[in-house]
Formats: C-alpha cells, structure tokens, sequence
C-alpha cells in the first residue's frame, strides 16, 4: 500500500517508526523498505530535507534499505523510487555524475506504476535542475490535479511560479494548497516567505521567518531562505555569526569586505568541488578577490567543458558571469563556447522565465559582458522592479566591467536605497 508523506519533520518520524515495526513483522517486504530509505533522506539535513542528521551519516542508511528494496523485489516501483532518490541525494550533496542516473531509476518507477505521485514529483525536480523546465512544470501539474496536498509538489511548483515572475498564480495555488491541505500551515507559510522575499519584501519575509523558528518549526528549505535574505540585506555579521558551511560564510566575509578570510572560508568547505556549487561560489569569491588564475584553474579542473558549464549552471540556478569574467580575462579558448551556451540556454528560457529576477539578471550579465551597458542597464532595472536584491551589487570590486559613471551609480544608489528600506524595517543600521 503506497504511504502518503505530508512533508513535516513529525510525519516522517512517525512514518519512521511505523515502517520500522512494518519491516520488524516482514523484513522482505519492499515497499516498506523503500520508504524506509526515502524517510531516512527526508529525516537528513540535505538541502530540501526537513531533519537533522547528518546528510553523511544518512547516505549509507539510504542505500542501504534502497538496496534492500530491490534485492526482494527488483520490479518494484517503490524500489526503483527509492534507488533513484538515492542518486538524487549524492547529486544535491555535490555528486554531479549521478544526475542522470537519478532521472532514469525514477522514469523506470513511473512506467511500472504510473501516477505514482512522489516518484514523478521528484523526477519533475531533477529535471528541472537538469534545465528540463517546461517537462518539469507538465509533470506538476499533473500531479496536482491527482494529489493536491502533496507538500513536496505545491513546494516545487510554487518555487517554479515565483522564478518565472508569476507571484499571483503562485499565491492562488498557496490559497489553493491552503483549502485542501488546512494540516500543513508551516510548510504553507513557508513558501509565503519565499514569495514575499521573491517580489523583495525581505523585512516581511524576515518577520514571517522568524515566527516559524520561534514557533520550533524545523525545515531545511526554511533555514536556505533565511540565509537567502540575511545575504541579500547584507548583513555579514549574522551569516558569520551562525553555524553554516564555509561556502555560506564566505558570503559574509565578503559582504564585510575580508576577502581573504572569504578564500580561507571557502577552503573549509568540501562541497564546493561540486561543478554547480564551485560555479555559484568558489569562482565568484575568488575572482572577487582578485584571484582570476585561481577561478580559471577551477574551471579547468573540475568543470572543463561549456557543456559541463552548462549542465553546472543549469544545477545551482546562478549565473556564469563570474566565470566568464575570468576565463575573458584569462583569454581562456572556453570563453566564447560557454558564453554561446548560456544564450542558447536564456533564449530556451525566455517564454517561460522571461518575467522573473533571474532572468532579468542574466540578460543584464550577458549584454554587460558584451560592453552594452545600456542594455545591461534596463535588465538590472527590471529585475530589481521583479524584486532582486543583492548588497554585493554595491560593491565595485565583485564586477569589475561595470562603468564607473552617472548611470550605474544610479543603479547602486536605487539597490541601496531598496534595501536600506527593509534594514531599516528590521531596525538594522543602513549600508
């Protein structure tokens, strides 16, 4: 019988114990083995996980009743399922190599059973940190339409309508999710915070925060958020001050100008060998602090291709400029490949992302590296119209291309001024 996850840390713990005295009455039993194996992701403090145990701890645990799973059953779709969250997780963890070993355990799953909700939802998800968007979205909708209470699948798609700039379909399915799922108001307000901080209300989304962590609800995506709009105020204090991975304090140190202590942070990390995750921070913080042949070293060790760029950029969501700066700078023969590919890869997006921030950023990236800068300049606007927040735009040194003139001055004083507005709101002393 297939077991219906609602997403809180509670429901999984309960699930937990229940799946432990399933498999202590019948230890061959492999649907209840590979709930086991997906709880015990659920229950890690991998990113989108809502526990606390150590996502190193867990991965053994993972594969281990994911195996089990399918040595009693090799045709199982709750196997197949769990197999391929496990290569999921090794993925989200930094192991980019199994991204595509994901999506295929889990369309094996899907075709043994289809509209097995779960299975497709999380293959909506890698898909979509493939670049696969527009399949991605299909399949949600999808599963909405047969499971509209599945807090993994509301979660994902709002996320989808907040990045495509689409906020008010986004609070129509938080309402929509809101009237079918009444048990599940802290992964509900979650996502408000996500909206809110989207559009840039970042005090709003601060407050809304705050009261989930005071009420003691414990949710990983929560926690990302947070740090989200701590960095986007630019307050490097707080990120220096709470207990994050090296990557994420780095930000902080950057944010307080100490790029040295950023390389040091960085160094502490281990997850920023990952393509992905060295492309939206290892490369940025090293070329901002003036370390090109350190960011283009990176590039060729450990991405080494534009279509290895790509697949990186397509996974962390962030922007290549800072590589391409450096491999510009470099006269790397990569230059042009992967700035060809990040177009190709903006002109696919446009119908659908058009709208959003990080489009708009982007294609304020791209026309800044080519020297338009006017061009640049209405992108900048619109995205910060769209809600985009950055203190690290204020500062000359993480671009160094951008014009020092009337015009980008302009552009600095406007983000200044917008999220002076919020610090202020939060009683935090203005930039």
């Amino acid at each position: 019988e297939k077991m219906t996850m609602d997403g809180g840390r509670g429901a999984y713990e309960g699930a937990v114990k229940l799946l432990d005295e399933a498999i202590a009455a019948d230890s061959h039993y492999a649907p209840a083995l590979a709930w086991r194996s997906y709880a015990e992701q659920m229950l890690s403090d991998t990113g989108g996980g809502v526990g606390s145990t150590p996502v190193k701890k867990a991965i053994p645990i993972v594969k281990s009743f994911a195996d089990r799973a399918l040595a009693e059953d090799p045709g199982s779709a709750e196997g197949l399922f769990a197999i391929g969250s496990y290569y999921g997780l090794l993925f989200d963890n930094g192991d980019t190599r199994q991204l595509d070993q994901a999506i295929a355990y889990l369309r094996k799953a899907i075709a043994i059973r289809p509209n097995f909700s779960q299975a497709e939802n999380d293959l909506a998800y890698f898909l979509g940190r493939k670049g696969d968007v527009a399949e991605a979205m299909k399949i949600l909708a999808d599963v909405l339409q047969r499971d509209p209470g599945l807090r993994d699948a509301n979660v994902i798609y709002v996320n989808y309508l907040i990045a495509m700039g689409r906020s008010g379909e986004a609070e129509a399915a938080l309402a929509r999710w809101t009237r079918i799922s009444p048990n599940q108001p802290s992964a509900i307000k979650a996502m408000r915070i996500a909206v809110l901080a989207q559009r840039g209300d970042l005090a709003a989304a601060w407050r809304a925060s705050e009261e989930l962590k005071n009420a003691g609800v414990v949710d990983n995506l929560l926690d990302i958020r947070r740090i989200a709009i701590r960095s986007a105020l630019g307050d490097g204090d707080w990120l220096l001050a709470a207990d994050l991975p090296g990557r994420l304090q780095a930000v902080g140190a950057m944010l307080k100008g100490e790029k040295k202590r950023a390389i040091e942070l960085l160094a502490t990390d281990p997850l920023v060998a990952a393509p992905w995750v060295g492309l939206g921070s290892y490369i940025p913080i090293h070329y901002a602090a003036g370390d090109v042949v350190g960011a283009v070293s990176y590039y060729d060790d450990k991405i080494g291709s534009p279509a290895a760029a790509s697949a990186a950029r397509n996974a962390c969501n962030c922007s290549a400029l800072h590589l391409l700066l450096a491999l510009k700078e470099a006269g790397h023969k990569d230059y042009k490949g992967v700035l060809a590919a990040w177009k190709a890869a903006l002109a696919e997006q446009r119908a659908l992302f058009q709208k959003g921030q990080q489009f708009q950023r982007d294609s304020g990236d791209i026309a800044a590296l080519e020297g338009d800068f006017a061009t640049a300049r209405t992108h900048y606007m619109a995205a910060m119209d769209a809600g985009w927040r950055s203190a690290l735009f204020l500062d000359p040194n993480f671009v160094r291309i951008y014009p020092n003139d009337a015009n980008f001055n302009a552009l600095r004083t406007r983000m200044r001024s917008l999220i002076n507005k919020d610090r202020a709101a939060l009683g935090l002393a203005p930039l």
